[in-house]
């Protein structure tokens, strides 16, 4: 039985270094989720519930496959 979420692994040299898991992670996501469900007041389209969600998790949020993160050199040599 376990009794904590513990990793322990052996480097190279012979010292065991362990750490330890946590959930916290994914009960912020989920607070997130049920925070924006609340903001929300019942979203009619699961589409743009979806697409907002993602938009307020991602540190470089894509919203149907455009990024504007990507800059766009207009011209192809530096010579002018």
């Amino acid at each position: 039985m376990i009794n904590s979420f513990i990793i322990v692994e052996k480097i190279g040299n012979g010292k065991i270094y362990d750490t330890r898991l946590s959930n916290g992670p994914i009960e912020s996501l989920n607070r997130k989720i049920k925070d924006l469900k609340r903001l929300g007041r019942g979203f009619r389209n699961f589409e743009h519930f979806r697409n907002r969600f993602l938009y307020a998790t991602r540190a470089l949020p894509v919203l149907n496959g455009v990024s504007d993160y990507n800059p766009v050199s207009y011209l192809e040599n530096d010579e002018f």
